[in-house]
């Protein structure tokens, strides 16, 4: 008996708004596994380093199991994120390096607005729409940084650093798996980022969520999904040699203990815009 090949049909409205928000959520935690913990680290240690001394048992009352997924995040870079960073390097030369994350900064200025709004910050939420503005125009859609030039320097933020500013207490620290160092404060604040950053609503509006790009028929979401995971991959690049240079910090009494620190003391930096 002959047998008929079953038909691919496109998703129901409903199967593909799951589909969606499944893909969203998998962009959100690697652009998070990427992005959250090292740029806390790497880009704010400038050796204010106290190797624990500020760390007690009532800020980290979970050591041993944060230090076994401490752990098992440093196999998921040694084996993952450290060499897709290294391929990116060397397959993308350092200008159109730049020009993406000019292009990625841009794109995520409406967040850091929110952001800036939300905290009070008048003068700053000031700046970050001037550079929008600027880089939109001037930069050609953000590919180049012509706001810094001008002497509209950028800045970052968060919605941790905005509970922070709030008052809420930072509560314990956490290793969160994937993501990495984290407090109580700053999980809740990664899920704020998800629902603050309008990135993530790119593409979830379900079958009209195709557009023409470059002459090229391209799902939203999908688009989404790459960018964030080139984002990630693009900091990891950057952060090649800082990291390095913190895994042989002779003031270390070790790596764990070092990191904790740097990166509990670089949230309240930037949390006073320091």
């Amino acid at each position: 008996m002959k047998t008929e090949p079953i038909p691919l049909s496109r998703p129901t409205r409903g199967n593909r708004k799951k589909y969606l928000q499944v893909r969203g959520l998998l962009a959100l935690v690697l652009s998070l596994a990427l992005l959250s913990a090292p740029a806390s680290i790497a880009f704010g240690s400038d050796h204010d380093i106290d190797n624990g001394e500020q760390a007690t048992e009532s800020i980290d009352p979970f050591e041993d199991f944060n230090r076994a997924v401490f752990d098992f995040n440093e196999g998921l870079d040694a084996v993952i994120f450290l060499p897709l960073a290294k391929i990116y390097r060397a397959l993308f030369p350092k200008p159109i390096r730049d020009t993406f994350r000019n292009f990625m900064r841009n794109l995520n200025a409406p967040f850091i607005l929110a952001n800036d709004v939300l905290q009070g910050e008048g003068e700053r939420a000031g700046m970050t729409l001037s550079r929008f503005l600027i880089n939109t125009t001037l930069g050609v859609g953000g590919l180049f940084d012509v706001a810094t030039d001008l002497g509209v320097p950028f800045h970052d933020e968060d919605f941790g650093q905005t509970l922070g500013v709030w008052g809420v207490e930072e509560g314990v620290y956490l290793v969160l798996p994937v993501i990495g160092p984290s407090t109580v404060r700053d999980g809740f604040g990664k899920v704020g980022d998800a629902f603050l950053n309008p990135l993530n609503y790119l593409g979830a509006t379900g079958d009209d969520s195709e557009k023409i790009l470059f002459g090229h028929r391209v799902d939203l979401a999908d688009f989404l999904f790459g960018v964030r995971l080139l984002e990630g991959v693009d900091l990891r690049e950057r952060l090649i040699e800082p990291i390095e240079l913190l895994k042989k910090d002779p003031l270390a009494l070790d790596y764990y203990t070092l990191i904790r620190s740097v990166y509990l003391q670089r949230r309240k930096k930037e949390i006073l815009n320091k």
